[in-house]
C-alpha cells in the first residue's frame, strides 16, 4: 500500500482516467447484480407467498395479488430495468468527480494562483506541484517561465537603474561647462553690440568657448 499511493499520485491522466473507470465500471456491475437479484427476490417472494394462498386451484397466482403486492411487484419490474441504467450512470459520474477532485483541481488552482499574481507582476513567488504526470510537468514548464520572466524583469531593472545613473553622472559633468559656456555668452550678448569688447579679448574668449 505503501508503494500503491506514489504509484497511482504519478500516474498519467489517461491512465489515471481509465484505472477510474474501471474500477467504478466493475462496482457499478456488482451494484447493479445486488439489486436486480434483490428486486428479484422481493417479486418472488411476493409470488409465491400468494401461490401458496391461492394458487391450489391451478390458477395463476397474480389474479390473486392485492393492490399493495401487485403496485409492489410493478414497482420492482420498473426499477429492475432502471437500475442498471442509473447505477452506471451514476458510477461514471462519480468516477469523474473523483478523477477531477484528485487529479486536476489542486493544480489548475495552483496554475491559476500563479497566472493571476504574473498578471499582477508580482513574480516573488514559487510553483510547486509534487507529481510527476502532465500536470506536474504544466506546473514545472509554468515555474520555468515565471523564473524567466523573473530573471528578465531583474535584468530589465538592473539596466534601467544603470542607464539612469549614467544619465545622472552625465549631466553632473555637463553642467559646469554649460553654465561657463553660458557665462560667456551672456557676456558677448552683452558687450559685444556695444563693441566694448577689445578684439584681444574677444578672440580669447571664442577660442576659450570652442
Amino acid at each position: 500500500m505503501a508503494k500503491i499511493g506514489p504509484y497511482l499520485k504519478n500516474l498519467s491522466l489517461r491512465k489515471t482516467f481509465m484505472l477510474y473507470m474501471l474500477v467504478f465500471l466493475i462496482l457499478a456491475a456488482i451494484l447493479s447484480l445486488l439489486v436486480v437479484s434483490l428486486l428479484h427476490d422481493i417479486q418472488l417472494n411476493i409470488y409465491y407467498r400468494n401461490l401458496q394462498a391461492y394458487g391450489q386451484d391451478g390458477l395463476s397466482p397474480y389474479r390473486y395479488y392485492s393492490d399493495g403486492d401487485y403496485w409492489l411487484d410493478r414497482l420492482c419490474s420498473f426499477l429492475t430495468l432502471a437500475a442498471v441504467p442509473v447505477i452506471f450512470v451514476g458510477c461514471t459520474v462519480m468516477a469523474s468527480f473523483l478523477f477531477y477532485h484528485n487529479k486536476l483541481k489542486r493544480p489548475l488552482t495552483i496554475l491559476a494562483g500563479a497566472s493571476a499574481k504574473i498578471t499582477e507582476n508580482d513574480l516573488d513567488f514559487t510553483i510547486h506541484y509534487d507529481c510527476n504526470d502532465e500536470m506536474g510537468q504544466l506546473c514545472q514548464s509554468f515555474e520555468s517561465m515565471r523564473s524567466s520572466l523573473e530573471k528578465n524583469s531583474r535584468e530589465l531593472w538592473r539596466i534601467v537603474e544603470e542607464r539612469r545613473r549614467l544619465s545622472a553622472a552625465f549631466a553632473h559633468d555637463l553642467r559646469t561647462p554649460l553654465t561657463v559656456l553660458r557665462g560667456y555668452t551672456d557676456l558677448l550678448l552683452r558687450y559685444l553690440p556695444e563693441d566694448k569688447i577689445p578684439k584681444p579679448k574677444l578672440l580669447s574668449t571664442i577660442h576659450t568657448m570652442d
